[in-house]
């Protein structure tokens, strides 16, 4: 729905912090990647970077931070996908899988 300013995915008001982190489709992509790493699920995006990254060492927190930035685009990517070409994708492990590509890019 070009230059709506729906959410793609639940119809709710489109803002940066629903569309990567509040929109349920991004946190059920977020859980997703918590349970595949035994990492706790986060309650807000405060949460997701400091628990995540808090007790990691160096090299790991810079993997953490590039695995975010890869969601972050995926999610962006797959979005602009759904409102300009119309394809709108049911399965979030997709999502998962565009940014472990982008993660092996970078």
């Amino acid at each position: 729905r070009k230059g709506d300013n729906k959410c793609q995915f639940c119809d709710k008001e489109e803002t940066i912090q629903h569309l990567f982190f509040v929109c349920p489709m991004a946190r059920l992509i977020w859980n997703i990647i918590a349970c595949a790493l035994n990492l706790n699920p986060f309650l807000n995006m405060q949460e997701l970077f400091g628990s995540w990254i808090k007790n990691a060492d160096k090299f790991t927190k810079n993997l953490i931070v590039v695995g975010i930035a890869a969601m972050i685009w995926s999610i962006w990517k797959y979005r602009n996908k759904a409102c300009l070409e119309k394809k709108l994708q049911n399965d979030p492990t997709n999502l998962i899988h565009m940014a472990c590509n982008w993660v092996d890019a970078w």
